[in-house]
């Protein structure tokens, strides 16, 4: 197993990381600015751990090839991702597609209450699921729901109007 220290340099943090001999929650924590800030040894460490993003340095948690693949790794690197990132409506409709309607859990509070995000997220995924990160406000919002029950048909419809109405099921009309 390698030490922090053997990851001082790039070329040596490399060599460590393909032959995994290092502890990458460990010992990326304690590698130098200049090699937690180096794209190629950022790559090489979050496909290991996706969740040593969190060590990157900020342009590096802003890069959209390093943060899309820590989140491929494991979705929960999002959090440690670019404010900038998590509200990119572009990138994180990439995410999604590339990993899980999950992903939304990171995304920005404005993306989850822009209907047009949310509905192109619908598009992505044949089910309802992606509904349960989208805001309150916007579940609650009739044109929305409309708009996703056009869009997805009779399974959209019910977990629409539940959440419209706010209650478990769907009541019939008489």
């Amino acid at each position: 197993m390698g030490t922090s220290a053997s990851l001082a340099t790039r070329e040596q943090a490399l060599r460590d990381l393909r032959a995994n001999r290092v502890n990458v929650q460990q010992d990326f924590s304690k590698v130098p600015p200049e090699v937690r800030g180096d794209k190629e040894v950022v790559l090489e460490t979050v496909k290991q751990n996706g969740e040593a993003l969190k060590y990157a340095t900020d342009d590096m948690k802003a890069n959209k090839d390093v943060v899309m693949q820590a989140a491929k790794q494991e979705i929960a690197a999002l959090k440690f991702a670019s404010d900038a990132l998590k509200n990119d409506s572009d990138f994180m409709l990439e995410v999604v597609k590339q990993t899980h309607y999950d992903a939304l859990r990171y995304a920005s509070d404005a993306l989850k209450s822009h209907a047009d995000f949310m509905l192109k997220i619908m598009r992505q995924h044949d089910h309802y699921g992606a509904l349960e990160h989208a805001s309150d406000d916007l579940k609650s919002d009739k044109e929305f729901a409309i708009a996703a029950i056009r869009q997805k048909g009779h399974d959209i419809a019910q977990e629409a109007l539940n959440q419209i109405r706010g209650t478990g099921k769907v009541q019939p009309s008489n």
